[in-house]
């Protein structure tokens, strides 16, 4: 049987079958669709656009099943040995279902400079990417703003978008309150042109429409998949371990960069400190990247901060907390939502989950604005461990570390009181410009 050179094209869940151009049969061309353990496929046939077979089941292993096809198209059309094309193409298409990923020899490869991030630092590339935190809390919200830097690809703030087309799994909401707060984060950060944003409400688990899922991310060039949320996108119990490794087998099926939207437990939402995604271990364990969100206190109607606190990183020492402020022009249908990134000590919820450093920076930054704004006295008395533990909880010790070891940062003015040094400096400074009064004498 002579070899006819063939070409074959994984997209999706499909496979494309075509001839080089110039050769005898560069006009035919075959699509095998949604192969399964048994090898069975759609297969269909055309011969520039005419249909030569209709998308039928057919069985990729049986040579008699292979042969009635070759006998259809033959019976369409004539002058083509469709025997040998059929089996050859065929065989083809099964070698590269087999295929899987390459084997790389590491020896060969070097370190990375950096990692690639389509955000940098929330959305590593090609990853899997989870941001979790209590119902409410406006996590859609940010899921909408890290889709926005995406999809337009302009920077904004600090941040920088990696371009790409962007396709949102929504089983919480729907597509009008999905295109409001789009259009109003584009608006309010300054796109002047609305870019595509693929929105696909979705009723069937991630592993049940894994091979759906898949056609669609090719068929649009997705690169950046969020899925909102979790609970209902795995299909089963989140508790369940199995559960949860296939959702996270499944995303990884579509070969891009995914991010997932979680919910904490009820019991850890009211704590201090960092929790953990709802469910199976294996909702913190399987992705790469992992940031917990938490809500300020004093945000209201019109003002929302966002703080974000990294929990997991699989490369490097990870990254610092990040605060923004979402701003809204309207508290029932904002027309415009503007965000800026704001220091971490704006957000108490997100302070519940910093260092003892920050925190004793937090609080004496506060003691020393209440004590100025409230007496007439020079010297700011200090702050000290205890009051440090009733603002943020941690232990008496997490408290004396951080005063002992920053040497550079505080400064104990009095025994068991401490300031910032910084602050100490400045406060001498403008003591000794202060006027000399004057002695009065009789």
């Amino acid at each position: 049987m002579d070899q006819i050179e063939t070409i074959v094209t994984r997209k999706g869940t499909k496979y494309l079958v075509s001839y080089p151009e110039g050769s005898e049969y560069e006009n035919i061309r075959m699509r095998y669709k949604g192969i399964d353990k048994n090898y069975y496929a759609l297969v269909s046939i055309w011969y520039g656009r005419a249909e030569v077979y209709v998308e039928a089941r057919v069985n990729l292993l049986s040579q008699r099943a292979l042969k009635d096809v070759a006998q259809f198209c033959d019976l369409n059309l004539t002058g083509f040995p469709w025997g040998t094309i059929v089996v050859q193409a065929s065989k083809k298409v099964r070698d590269k279902h087999e295929e899987g990923n390459a084997v790389v020899n590491l020896k060969t490869q070097t370190i990375s400079d950096e990692l690639q991030y389509h955000v940098d630092p929330f959305l590593i590339y090609n990853q899997h990417n989870l941001i979790y935190g209590d119902g409410g809390l406006g996590k859609s919200w940010f899921a909408v703003y890290m889709a926005t830097l995406v999809t337009t690809g302009l920077p904004h703030g600090k941040l920088q978008g990696k371009k790409s087309n962007v396709l949102y799994l929504d089983y919480e909401v729907d597509q009008q309150d999905m295109t409001n707060r789009f259009i109003a984060l584009c608006e309010g950060i300054g796109v002047t042109e609305i870019p595509n944003f693929y929105y696909r409400k979705q009723f069937i688990s991630v592993s049940k429409d894994e091979d759906r899922l898949r056609d669609i991310v090719a068929e649009y060039d997705i690169g950046l998949v969020i899925v909102d949320s979790a609970a209902a996108a795995c299909g089963g119990e989140p508790e369940n371990a199995s559960v949860a490794t296939s959702y996270w087998n499944s995303l990884s099926s579509l070969e891009c960069t995914t991010l997932t939207i979680a919910h904490v437990s009820k019991s850890e939402a009211s704590e201090r400190g960092t929790s953990t995604p709802y469910g199976s271990v294996f909702w913190r364990n399987m992705p790469r990247n992992a940031w917990e969100i938490r809500k300020n206190n004093t945000s209201n109607k019109l003002e929302t901060h966002f703080g974000l606190t990294q929990t997991k990183i699989n490369s490097g020492g990870g990254d610092r907390p990040r605060n923004f402020k979402f701003i809204f022009d309207n508290p029932k249908l904002a027309n415009s939502v503007s965000v800026i990134e704001t220091d971490i000590t704006d957000n108490d919820k997100l302070m519940e989950a910093g260092t003892g450093k920050s925190q004793a920076i937090a609080v004496i930054k506060d003691a020393r604005s209440n004590f100025y704004t409230s007496s007439s006295e020079k010297r700011f008395p200090g702050v000290t461990v205890q009051d440090c533990i009733d603002r943020y909880g941690k232990s008496d010790n997490s408290y004396r570390q951080a005063f002992s070891n920053n040497s550079d940062i505080f400064v104990q003015i009095s025994r068991g009181h401490y300031d910032l040094k910084a602050e100490v400096d400045a406060d001498d400074m403008l003591l000794m410009q202060e006027p000399t009064q004057a002695v009065q004498f009789k």
